[in-house]
């Protein structure tokens, strides 16, 4: 494993941006291995040249692989290293951005395959690699509720929905394991293994609506020393419709 240097992340960005209109070519492979655009890691891990197709499947097994395949990398500098993180997503980029029927690749904002030097909340977590490596790593199952939609359109790496911009866009919310295994509990079934239909909403009882009544309950209470329970049984009125078992 490697990681891209400064100016091969500039090559990156420049082929996301010739795709983006319209240029029907290849990902720039020959990045991962140059010595002038990527360079070794620090600390042993090698990617296997066969993936699993099973890690490839959905983006939450695809956490569960990649938490596994980084635990020998230094864990707290882990989650700020843009360097790392855009050599995954250009090595993921034909999971992350397949081409159509018509060859044409049709990218997302550049958030979604690049993070810049520097950090920010606002954008950090649109990073379709690194946001299924942090659900993970962060909530375990629990992270189904950031990284499964309800679509099967599109490539399984792709997707992201509603609920991961309402939840995981503020650093309070996302960092908090009772709230996220409480909207776990709330919004996703088990059945389907993906958010309960109507999650992705913006009315009453919705994960927008969430949000901000979390923001409202923490000048009251410690949401982090509350159960999910307990947390859950906080909400008003409106979240009653998810407190019931998700019908069959």
């Amino acid at each position: 494993m490697r990681r891209l240097t400064d100016e091969g992340i500039d090559h990156f960005r420049e082929y996301i941006e010739r795709i983006r209109n319209g240029a029907k070519i290849q990902p720039p492979s020959d990045l991962l291995t140059d010595p002038v655009f990527s360079e070794p890691v620090a600390g042993r891990v090698m990617l296997p040249l066969d993936l699993p197709e099973d890690a490839l499947s959905d983006r939450f097994r695809f956490g569960i692989w990649l938490r596994d395949l980084l635990a020998p990398l230094q864990q707290n500098t882990l989650p700020r290293d843009y360097h790392l993180w855009n050599w995954l997503s250009l090595r993921f980029f034909d999971q992350l951005c397949a081409a159509g029927g018509d060859d044409i690749r049709r990218p997302r904002r550049d958030e979604a395959y690049i993070l810049d030097a520097a950090f920010s909340h606002t954008k950090y977590y649109r990073h379709l690699v690194r946001m299924a490596w942090m659900a993970v790593s962060l909530h375990g199952e629990y992270g189904k509720i950031l990284l499964k939609s309800r679509s099967t359109d599109g490539p399984p790496l792709a997707g992201s929905g509603e609920i991961v911009e309402q939840l995981a866009s503020r650093q309070s919310l996302f960092g908090n394991a009772t709230l996220i295994e409480g909207a776990y509990r709330l919004y996703f079934s088990e059945d389907e293994q993906r958010p309960r239909k109507g999650a992705g909403g913006s009315g009453a009882g919705s994960p927008r609506r969430l949000a901000t009544i979390v923001q409202q309950l923490d000048l009251t209470y410690d949401l982090r020393d509350c159960t999910p329970e307990q947390f859950i049984e906080l909400l008003p009125k409106e979240f009653n419709r998810w407190k019931l078992p998700a019908e069959a």
